[in-house]
């Protein structure tokens, strides 16, 4: 598959490539700091049997279930036979056949490359805005003298 086809501004249909960049869904959107987050999945890794606490960090730092998905898949596999090859990250094997720490060195290297998740606006015809309230009048009594 090639892409998708969308429309350009005259109508004529237009070939949109796929992404080629792994971590490109939504899912991967952070909604941690990034640098919080590369400190603390830094310390878990160099601690012995931490994927658990790797997969409550992937939970808690991404928007979805993607990246906690794919870390998982690729703890339970073993590294790949073939010390000399190399992960094919353009569309063939994808991050589906990567071992765990070579999930998590790709993650780090794409860090700088993922987007933020910022919450959408609440400004719009839901969220109306009341208008002030008029000022309450002045009795004659209460008028100071001029």
């Amino acid at each position: 598959m090639s892409g998708s086809r969308s429309k350009d501004r005259y109508g004529a249909g237009v070939a949109t490539p796929i992404s080629t960049d792994p971590f490109a869904s939504a899912d991967y959107e952070l909604l941690w700091p990034r640098e919080l987050f590369a400190r603390e999945l830094g310390i878990l890794r160099q601690r012995s049997k931490a994927d658990e606490r790797i997969t409550f960090l992937l939970s808690e730092a991404f928007v979805g279930e993607t990246p906690v998905e794919d870390f998982e898949a690729a703890s339970t596999r073993a590294a790949a036979d073939d010390p000399w090859g190399s992960p094919d990250l353009s569309g063939g094997q994808g991050r589906s056949e990567l071992s765990r720490d070579e999930y998590l060195d790709l993650l780090i290297e794409h860090l700088p490359l993922l987007r933020d998740h910022h919450e959408p606006n609440r400004i719009g015809r839901h969220a109306r805005v009341e208008p002030p309230t008029s000022r309450p009048e002045r009795s004659p009594s209460s008028a100071s003298p001029v």
